[in-house]
């Protein structure tokens, strides 16, 4: 007798802490790839930042000596035609030929050591808050190309950088948009099926009821007439008027229930509510203005910070960012004064990362969908008979 007590008690325990582990599993798995990701990134942010910057320095100091140097040459060229008799000519082809040396050194550095055209003392573009988005950049294979690395040490630690943080931040943005999935199909579920599916109940309920109160209506109109008939037909009448309105409303009643079974009653009744989450499907519609509003705010954040920038070249950094092309004509923070701190470009990286893990996010949505109207279609030309029907249903759920 007490036997099924204490097994009933150990089940429930076994679940629970099995509930628990499964929980707690999830949780870290969650927070550990998204840790991993955002320490790696610093740790790539400090790691460029010690290999570029002195370098970006030096050669900052180099055209502002290089600039100082020819200065002068210029100079002690002006004061010497003054102390002799040389020709304005003379002077003329001797100045021009310092210009073109200091034109081809500028150029040297620009092109092969990368100098940003700034002074020694403006900020550096190989600042920490640049660097790390230069490493998320890096790991997302977004790659604007507005800042590269001008170092050998710099260009290998790149490439062991991307082989390590490609596949590590790839883990950590699907795992992300998994379960920002999960989260919209339940408020999708929750949310819209729930309020869509109560509505389509009270639009049925006030239907029958209309149906009915007509059939009412005629029943007595039938029974007034037949009370001043006062007749055997009369009541013969009634009767088969009765039988008849009886008949239609419980043909009605079978037309909804088979619509209903069929989900055909409404094209708002295509999406039934599911009792369970895995089955729920979110419209690709839906999926799309969740993406476009993405862009469309960061688009407006863009806007405002950056002073050269509308609403239009800020739609297309956006846009151009989330899908990985990156061409690299627009990057935040690369006019002059654009940005008041360091902590813009953070967010800026923030954004990018999230917009990575939407982007996975709708792509699992959108593929969901699409899978299941092509299956749609494969019963409805008979491509796909039922018990396939529930063979893919159950890899669907496992996956």
């Amino acid at each position: 007798m007490e036997a099924a007590p204490v097994s009933r008690a150990k089940q429930i325990r076994h679940v629970i802490v099995t509930g628990i582990k499964r929980f707690l599993m999830f949780l870290f798995s969650q927070v550990g790839l998204t840790s991993a990701v955002v320490a790696y990134s610093m740790f790539g942010g400090v790691i460029f930042k010690g290999l570029e910057a002195p370098s970006e320095m030096i050669q900052r100091e180099r055209v502002e000596r290089a600039r100082v140097t020819y200065t002068k040459k210029l100079v002690e060229l002006s004061r010497s035609l003054e102390n002799t008799t040389k020709s304005y000519d003379t002077w003329k082809r001797n100045a021009t030929r310092l210009v073109e040396q200091f034109q081809t050194e500028v150029h040297e550095i620009t092109v092969f050591n990368g100098w940003d055209g700034q002074d020694p003392d403006d900020e550096l573009q190989w600042s920490f808050a640049g660097a790390l988005l230069y490493a998320v950049t890096v790991v997302t294979t977004i790659g604007y190309g507005h800042i590269t690395p001008k170092t050998s040490w710099g260009r290998v630690i790149t490439i062991v950088y991307a082989i390590v943080g490609i596949p590590l931040t790839f883990l950590c943005l699907r795992n992300i948009g998994s379960l920002l999935s999960s989260c919209v199909k339940l408020v999708y579920k929750h949310a819209c099926l729930g309020l869509m599916s109560r509505w389509l109940l009270l639009k049925r309920r006030m239907r029958k009821s209309r149906r009915l109160s007509k059939i009412r209506e005629a029943a007595e109109r039938a029974r007034k007439w037949s009370r001043q008939m006062n007749g055997v037909t009369a009541d013969h009448n009634l009767q088969l008027l009765e039988d008849e309105n009886k008949q239609a409303a419980e043909s009605e009643s079978r037309e909804i229930t088979s619509f209903e079974a069929e989900g055909e009653l409404s094209p708002l009744d295509e999406e039934p509510v599911h009792t369970k989450l895995s089955e729920a499907r979110v419209p690709i519609s839906l999926t799309l203005c969740i993406m476009t509003g993405y862009i469309i705010g960061g688009a407006i954040m863009f806007a405002l910070w950056e002073k050269d920038w509308d609403f239009l070249i800020a739609s297309y950094f956006c846009f151009i960012t989330l899908s990985t092309i990156g061409f690299g004509d627009y990057v935040p923070g690369s006019s002059i004064d654009s940005w008041g701190s360091q902590e813009k470009l953070v967010m800026c990286c923030m954004y990018l990362l999230f917009g990575m893990a939407m982007q996975a996010m709708c792509f699992h949505l959108i593929q969901e969908e699409v899978r299941y109207k092509f299956r749609k279609l494969a019963r409805r030309v008979g491509l796909l008979d039922k018990d396939e029907k529930k063979t893919t249903e159950e890899e669907a759920v496992s996956e």
